[in-house]
């Protein structure tokens, strides 16, 4: 059989027949002419036709990568954000109660030195009427021989002591007595 290749259908504009017919007759030639190369076992141009096929068949059913659009969020994704906030929560919130109650002992002890450290300064230079109480902080500064106790008004924590800062009368030594814990 000789293989006659086929037109295409625009090449013509007038068609021998109508376009239905046409494309029933080609589609029988197309099929003649498969199994003529099937009989006469063509194996390397049947293969290389086939391989040539799928590669087609492939390109075709592929979409761009640009035009996927993403479903969301798979659920091992999700767990494992959900780990890690668990993880970031059980360490670091305990972590930062502790920082806040380290920032509140800081400031109550810093409040009774300060507090405690004027009182010396007025001390030393004789001037015990003009002291001025420190804010967040209860004592008096006393020019006798008793030493002057000074104590933070700042709770640094529940269940915990205030800090307290002694001036001694006679040399004017400062102590932080009793440090808040």
């Amino acid at each position: 059989m000789n293989w006659l290749p086929l037109r295409k259908l625009s090449e013509n504009p007038r068609p021998f027949f109508r376009p239905d017919v046409e494309a029933m007759i080609m589609i029988t030639l197309l099929s003649r002419y498969i199994q003529s190369m099937v009989r006469t076992s063509f194996k390397n141009q049947s293969s290389k036709l086939s391989s040539q096929l799928m590669a087609q068949l492939l390109r075709r059913g592929r979409k761009p990568a640009s035009k996927q659009a993403s479903g969301g969020f798979t659920l091992v994704e999700l767990l494992v954000v959900v780990v890690i906030l668990g993880v970031l929560g059980a360490v670091g919130v305990p972590a930062y109660f502790a920082q806040v109650n380290r920032a509140r002992v800081n400031t109550a002890n810093a409040a009774a030195l300060a507090a405690a450290k004027s009182c010396a300064a007025v001390l030393v230079t004789g001037a015990a009427t003009d002291y001025v109480a420190s804010t967040g902080v209860t004592g008096t500064c006393n020019a006798s021989t008793a030493a002057s106790v000074f104590t933070s008004d700042i709770t640094p924590a529940p269940a915990t002591r205030q800090a307290q800062a002694t001036v001694a009368a006679t040399s004017g030594a400062v102590t932080l007595g009793t440090p808040a814990q």
